[in-house]
């Protein structure tokens, strides 16, 4: 760290190095098809929640229930029975 704050230093000035977070974030590939089989299943088991954020993508899990929410208000409760949303 310590080197690249001294080269960011001499390229734009001051820079603070110790104030840098250093965030390790494990890179492994998901099989989304697994996973979507994995939250399928604990369907009605887990609460909606837990089941999303089971879901690599999902990285807001309360910003994606109140999208789902929205979309509920909108096109109505969806049945799994028909496969259809229905008002």
């Amino acid at each position: 760290m310590e080197i690249i704050d001294s080269f960011a230093t001499m390229m734009i000035g001051k820079s603070d190095w110790l104030d840098v977070d250093i965030e390790f974030v494990r890179n492994i590939p998901t099989d989304i098809d697994e996973t979507a089989a994995l939250v399928n299943t604990l369907r009605g088991i887990v609460s909606d929640e837990t089941l999303l954020s089971l879901i690599p993508q999902v990285t807001n899990v309360q910003n994606e229930l109140n999208k789902i929410n929205k979309e509920k208000d909108i096109y109505g409760d969806f049945s799994d029975e028909i496969g259809v949303y229905e008002k």
